[in-house]
């Protein structure tokens, strides 16, 4: 049997051919640094999205997204295409629209969530963690000794993991109720109320609403879709 054959192939862009030995099935490469280093990976510019329940039409989809994240009289679409019955990927060439869209994260589209990140190998075999999903919280009926961010936080210990108080909390500009961004396990069910008793023994009913949650099902009760 003869010895490993070494080649060079023709190259692009002025930047060196890798070098490589073939030996039966195998081939080693010995790979020139510049193609590490002016790598331009051709999915820079595609963002996956997960559907969190049973997405729309690709027609309607393509629409929506044309409609709520370009701005008007943008002139370049983006474009969409499923590659799973819940996961599409999405072409941006506009790298500020791009970083908008994925810094966002999660979006409502047609009442159904979607969660988008960059593309990528990794993030494109991974499911969103349902398990802790940010969403914004109303807490109305709050005593006003505890409307501070140590307070809030203890009243919304067993509603979801805190994230941050609402600017309009902060800055006292809304009073009828606080709102809070808390992770929640969509898993499982919802928090509506905390009951507690204060410092005088009095027992304080703090009501919790969502201002947007996924749709829930009405068969199966899980949260992302409705009944067809």
């Amino acid at each position: 049997m003869g010895s490993p054959t070494v080649s060079k192939i023709p190259w692009i862009d002025n930047v060196a051919a890798p070098v490589f030995e073939v030996d039966r099935e195998s081939a080693s490469l010995e790979m020139p640094l510049e193609v590490f280093e002016d790598s331009d990976p051709i999915w820079r510019s595609f963002i996956v999205g997960y559907f969190i329940g049973d997405a729309s039409h690709v027609g309607t989809i393509h629409a929506t997204v044309n409609r709520i994240w370009t701005p008007l009289n943008f002139k370049a679409k983006i474009d969409v295409q499923f590659i799973d019955k819940d996961m599409m990927v999405f072409h941006i060439e506009n790298e500020a629209l791009w970083t908008r869209i994925t810094k966002h994260h999660y979006w409502n589209i047609s009442d159904i969530l979607l969660v988008v990140n960059e593309w990528s190998l990794e993030t494109a075999a991974t499911p969103p963690n349902l398990s802790a999903m940010p969403f914004w919280m109303d807490f109305k009926f709050v005593p006003g000794h505890l409307f501070s961010k140590v307070g809030l936080k203890a009243v919304s210990t067993h509603v979801g993991s805190f994230v941050k108080l609402h600017p309009q909390t902060e800055r006292c500009t809304r009073l009828d109720a606080a709102r809070l961004l808390l992770e929640v396990n969509l898993h499982k069910p919802l928090v509506e109320s905390v009951q507690f008793e204060d410092q005088n023994g009095v027992l304080v009913k703090v009501v919790v609403s969502y201002p947007w949650l996924p749709s829930r099902c009405s068969i199966c009760s899980r949260r992302g879709h409705t009944e067809w």
